[in-house]
């Protein structure tokens, strides 16, 4: 009943429209989760609090274009794993993540904020996000992650479903859940982009990091 509930309630976003109805700004909160070679091997487990905001500038009843700047410190951790080896090796990271994400969101029926009447409506959303992150690593003496004391960058792609109402004429409710695919397999320290590390490197390398907002 837990993971139900933080997965309808992974996001919440409360919209301000401004000049016309043509503009949106609004505020993000909600869960995330990390999904890679350590923790959880569930898709959507949201364990650690999200939170940011999102700006949509909205060029027809059916696509806006849409900018947001969001936030979370992701947990994760193999004794949360079903995969009886990763619960033996008991690795674990918390991963400060920060994300600015634009792209485009399509509805699936009209959403018109030109109309005064109540709205709702399924959404897409997918673009281009550049994400920040702390440097994890294997660290060969110890056997644990450890972290670099620095920060690296990449990029993602998001691929989000959500469900948005409108509750009055200034006001948007909205709910969403969305993975994103990392251009990088550092997120957890598997695989770190620092060469000068004295590291061993673990799990799938072939597969590259996700995580969900």
């Amino acid at each position: 009943m837990k993971h139900l509930i933080l997965i309808f309630t992974l996001l919440l976003l409360t919209s301000l429209s401004v000049k016309s109805q043509t503009y949106e700004l609004g505020v993000f909160t909600g869960g995330s989760n990390f999904i890679g070679d350590v923790g959880s091997t569930r898709y959507i487990d949201p364990t650690s609090l999200a939170y940011g905001g999102i700006f949509k500038w909205n060029r027809s009843p059916r696509h806006s274009f849409r900018a947001s700047f969001l936030k979370s410190n992701i947990k994760s951790s193999d004794h949360n794993s079903s995969d009886p080896r990763r619960k033996a090796r008991n690795y674990n990271f918390t991963q400060n993540i920060t994300e600015i994400s634009t792209g485009i969101e399509f509805n699936f029926t009209d959403f018109d904020l030109h109309s005064y009447k109540s709205q709702f409506s399924f959404y897409l959303y997918s673009g281009l996000n550049f994400l920040t992150f702390e440097e994890y690593y294997l660290d060969p003496i110890s056997n644990s992650l450890k972290n670099n004391d620095s920060r690296n960058w990449s990029l993602s792609i998001p691929i989000t479903i959500g469900l948005k109402t409108r509750l009055s004429h200034n006001l948007i409710l909205g709910f969403e859940a969305g993975v994103r695919y990392a251009f990088t397999d550092a997120l957890d320290g598997s695989k770190p982009k620092n060469k000068d590390i004295n590291t061993n490197i673990f799990g799938n390398t072939n597969s590259n990091d996700w995580y969900t907002f």
